[in-house]
């Protein structure tokens, strides 16, 4: 049984190949019920035109999860929507929605339930400023894609998925903010920003999620939040001011690849599970970099070029491996890297590496256990080593301390038996 029910103010705009010219404040209001509905919206001459309403929300419904629905959508005006007083809806397998907005103050808010949904490239595109996308899908092996163009200052993206094998490729332009709440295992997020003073998972709070729904997990989200197994979040910023802030990605084999370019970046990510990965590049000055890893066999690299960076790595466990490389320009005027490495909570087996060249850095790393490691080497003038290795009876910890140039200083302290230092300068 196939059920269609359309009805328009100002003007119709739903049907299979028309095109209707529309006035400000057009709306339309759709439900289909059934398999491989399709619904296409052109609202490209209307301001302030809408696809759903507080009451009759835009829905292609297919209980039984066969689905392969269709819904294509395209608005040119400033402050269109579609799906924001009530959350537009498909559900079943198999559907695709393709929403294009072209203009400013325009918002999307889209919910898929069932399995193989999305539209992985050309979803939503919006091209203007204050645009916001919301995005909710619960399944498995849902997609989807989103792109907010050349203009899209002060734009805003948050996408809530739950299930398995899902994925969201974002790619952003301008001043923009992106954040990502994913529960379930095989899960990734991809997420390119380019401009000035972007933020993935920072700050994101889309005005259009003022009403009921979706779930409380997103409103008022400050920090993304990835929950099972072997997932993966890549973030890639080009520009400065960049803010990248994961608050927890738990589970077990979790990847996390950061790239930040330019000046004033900066990463906090926490990360609870054993065999996790993570990989920062940070190119560029000023940059700040903070990842905290809770369990056992994680391993961590981090690397920051130029100069007057910070880096904090924190591993809480057993057969953890953590790796920073800081160099700069060796012009002390500039300002020389900060880098510190803990390893902590007693535990043992557990293996930090650090270099750093150019003039005036700061290493400092402590471990807390037994048959730990620690090479630490630095290459330029007036830079500075502060080790410790805590442990209580037979810890035979190793140290590796390794200066050039001239005006270093290195200290290491170490507690317990069997201990090895070697310092050269």
């Amino acid at each position: 049984m196939q059920k269609a029910l359309l009805t328009t103010v100002s003007a119709i705009a739903l049907s299979i190949s028309a095109t209707a010219a529309l006035a400000s404040g057009s709306a339309t209001y759709s439900t289909q019920e059934g398999n491989n509905q399709s619904a296409t919206i052109d609202q490209s001459l209307a301001t302030n035109a809408a696809v759903g309403s507080p009451t009759a929300a835009f829905d292609q419904n297919n209980g039984a999860y066969s689905g392969g629905n269709v819904i294509a959508i395209t608005q040119t005006g400033t402050t269109d929507t579609f799906g924001v007083n009530a959350p537009s809806f498909q559900s079943g397998g198999l559907n695709q929605a393709s929403v294009g907005q072209a203009g400013s103050a325009n918002d999307v808010v889209l919910q898929q339930t069932g399995y193989n949904n999305g539209n992985l490239y050309g979803a939503i595109s919006q091209a203007g400023a204050g645009n916001a996308v919301a995005l909710e899908q619960i399944g498995t092996q849902n997609n989807f894609s989103i792109t907010q163009d050349a203009s899209s200052a002060n734009s805003d993206f948050t996408a809530f998925q739950t299930g398995n094998y899902n994925s969201v490729v974002s790619a952003q332009t301008g001043t923009v903010w992106a954040s990502i709440n994913q529960s379930g295992s095989n899960n990734a997020f991809d997420n390119t920003q380019s401009g000035w003073e972007n933020s993935f998972a920072y700050n994101s709070t889309a005005a259009i999620w003022a009403y009921p729904y979706p779930p409380t997990e997103l409103v008022g989200a400050y920090a993304a939040l990835q929950d099972g197994t072997n997932n993966l979040i890549v973030n890639n910023q080009s520009g400065s001011n960049q803010t990248f802030a994961l608050s927890a990605q738990a589970g077990d084999f979790n990847t996390i690849y950061n790239s930040q370019s330019n000046y004033n970046n900066i990463a906090y990510v926490a990360q609870v599970g054993s065999s996790l990965t993570i990989t920062n590049d940070q190119i560029g000055s000023g940059g700040i970099a903070t990842y905290t890893q809770y369990g056992s066999n994680n391993s961590a690299t981090l690397v920051q070029s130029a100069n007057a960076n910070t880096a904090t790595f924190t591993q809480d466990g057993s057969n953890n491996v953590m790796s920073m490389n800081q160099s700069g320009d060796g012009a002390i005027a500039n300002g020389g890297n900060i880098g510190t490495l803990v390893q902590t909570s007693a535990s043992s087996s557990n293996t930090a590496y650090l270099t750093q060249s150019g003039d005036a850095n700061i290493a400092t790393s402590t471990q807390s256990g037994y048959y730990s490691l620690a090479s630490l080497v630095q290459s330029g003038d007036l830079n500075t080593i502060i080790g410790m290795q805590n442990g209580t009876g037979p810890s035979e910890n190793q140290a590796y301390v390794a200066q050039s140039s001239t005006g270093n200083t290195a200290s290491y302290n170490q507690n317990g038996s069997g201990n090895f230092v070697s310092i050269k300068q």
